[in-house]
Parts: structure tokens; sequence; C-alpha cells
């Protein structure tokens, strides 16, 4: 049951917007939905993708680069007054840092599970150069990004 309590909280809580969202505030919405939906639900699709293929006899996978499935988005890229090409090129900035975040945090999430095996010592090294190479390339985005507009 929706009450007099629930509306005050969706005022206070600025869910109800007083001005229209910036297109970097419509990304910044997007990628929540992508962590939660894409993120997390295309590894398990297409593992089932391979387990069906298992069971019909192909004991290939899927290679990891395959085009099973494509995304796009509007986020930035329609065109309105609002949206110029500037906020285009700052939207996809920002999609690109997101995304290198999200890679970065499931790689310290995986380093954490392989510090708790007792994994040998090549695993190891691999392990923490492919942590060094990520924190590199995520370096690389933020510092050669060029910067926002307002």
């Amino acid at each position: 049951m929706f009450g007099h309590t629930h509306i005050q909280a969706a005022f206070r809580t600025d869910e109800i917007r007083r001005t229209p969202p910036t297109p970097q505030d419509e990304m910044r919405a997007g990628m929540s939905y992508f962590h939660e939906t894409i993120w997390k639900e295309v590894p398990k699709f297409l593992r089932r993708v391979d387990i069906a293929l298992k069971n019909i006899g192909v004991n290939e996978r899927v290679p990891y680069n395959a085009p099973v499935i494509q995304f796009s988005s509007w986020m930035g890229g329609d065109r309105n007054p609002r949206v110029t090409p500037e906020v285009t090129r700052d939207v996809c900035l920002l999609a690109r840092m997101m995304a290198a975040n999200l890679y970065f945090s499931q790689i310290e999430d995986l380093m954490f599970e392989l510090s708790m095996w007792r994994c040998n010592d090549e695993l190891r090294v691999k392990a923490d150069e492919l942590h060094r190479s990520s924190k590199r390339d995520a370096k690389y985005y933020i510092e050669h990004a060029p910067p926002t507009t307002k």
C-alpha cells in the first residue's frame, strides 16, 4: 500500500526530479542497470548456450568474442538541443570509465578468490601481472580523458 509516508520519502530522495536529468545523469543510471542485468546475466546466458550446444553434441564453446548478443545505447547519442557533440564525448568517456571500473572490481574479486586458494606460484605471478595491467589500463583511461564539459 502506497501511503503518505512513501510520498514524503519519494520527495526527499529526489526520485521525482524538478529538472530533467542530464545525459550524464542518464548514463550513470543506465550503467547501474547495466551492472545489475547485462554484466551479471549475459555470462549466465552464454553458459546456458554452451550447455545447450553440448547437449546436442557440439563439444565446442561459443568463442568469448562471438557476436551472440549485440548492445547499443541512445544515451548521449540522441540529437536534441541539450545533446551536443561535447556531451556525447563526455557520456562515452563516462561509459568507458565505468566499464573499466567494473572490470577492475571483478579482477580484484578474482584476486581475492585466488588468494583464498593456495594457488601455485606460476598462477599467482600471472594473476599479479593481470592485476597490474588492468590498473595501468584504468589509469590510462583516466589520465588521457579530455576534460568534461558542464
